[in-house]
């Protein structure tokens, strides 16, 4: 089946970083929702919010909520999931609220920055995984588990690049170029797909 892009229209905004978002959305509904529902009505509600130190959309704005709405009527539609955006870069300080968003994303990038008395949730498990033995060894896990992640893709990247020369360069087929390569049996119908897809 091929994939239909339709053109975006003047101001709409497709970056990673909302696919990121829509796809992080995805994975957490399916993650949350009980085996065996039946009923979309029963599928839980999702809140995304997006931290970043940047400006998304670049518009000068710390926060941004993100909705649906009907083209050309403007009218607010709801599909359970709730999606906002905030930045560290600017600091709003026009309300109570914006102005507790804006420390609290000092918090978050800011390496030293602490603060017991507003957020002593935050600041202890900051404080965790900086400065405990087990704190860093989560962090130096998980720095970890991405390494080896992206040099999985890369290893597999590397793989159909080679699949897709060797298709190209010595005419072979999908099967005499898997064949050439060694890549086991269990392996070659997720490879098919990858260079049939892409």
């Amino acid at each position: 089946m091929q994939s239909l892009r339709l053109p975006l229209r003047k101001g709409q905004f497709a970056n990673r970083h909302q696919k990121r978002v829509f796809f992080n959305a995805a994975a957490v509904t399916l993650n949350v929702t009980p085996k065996g529902t039946k009923k979309f009505r029963d599928v839980p509600d999702v809140v995304v919010i997006f931290l970043s130190k940047f400006d998304v959309f670049k518009k000068g704005r710390m926060f941004y909520e993100v909705q649906r709405t009907i083209k050309d009527l403007g009218d607010v539609v709801y599909n359970g999931m709730r999606e906002y955006y905030v930045n560290a870069t600017i600091k709003d300080r026009s309300t109570v609220e914006m102005s507790d968003i804006a420390d609290l994303m000092e918090i978050f990038v800011d390496s030293d920055r602490y603060d017991y008395e507003k957020f002593p949730k935050t600041s202890e498990r900051k404080n965790q995984f900086k400065n405990t033995e087990e704190g860093v060894k989560t962090v130096s896990d998980g720095i970890q588990a991405l390494l080896d992640k992206k040099t999985k893709e890369q290893e597999q990247e590397t793989l159909l690049s080679s699949i897709r020369n060797l298709m190209t360069n010595l005419k072979l087929s999908l099967d005499q170029a898997m064949d050439a390569l060694g890549i086991p049996q269990d392996k070659r119908s997720s490879y098919a797909w990858l260079i049939k897809n892409s």
